[in-house]
């Protein structure tokens, strides 16, 4: 039985990492449509994005500072979902 529980959090962790990816690459492909490009990785999507959502100078406007915002908090709740099933 333990180790069908290890198995069942090792696959709810890879579905969390995918769904992850898949958020992170949303993230970057709109904003590559409103000309902001990030370097390539998750470190540094999670730190360049608070940056780009405080700076008035970004050519976001307010609606897409707000899901780009949303997306970014959805990215965040995923990093501690996959951290929770790691312990």
């Amino acid at each position: 039985m333990e180790q069908q529980d290890i198995q069942s959090l090792q696959r709810i962790r890879e579905r969390l990492i995918r769904q992850r990816s898949a958020t992170s690459n949303q993230l970057r492909g709109l904003l590559a449509e409103y000309g902001i490009i990030l370097p390539t990785g998750l470190y540094r999507l999670r730190k360049g994005l608070p940056d780009i959502l405080e700076d008035a100078q970004q050519p976001l406007t307010p609606v897409a500072r707000k899901f780009i915002q949303m997306l970014y908090q959805e990215l965040l709740a995923y990093d501690k979902r996959i951290q929770e099933t790691e312990k």
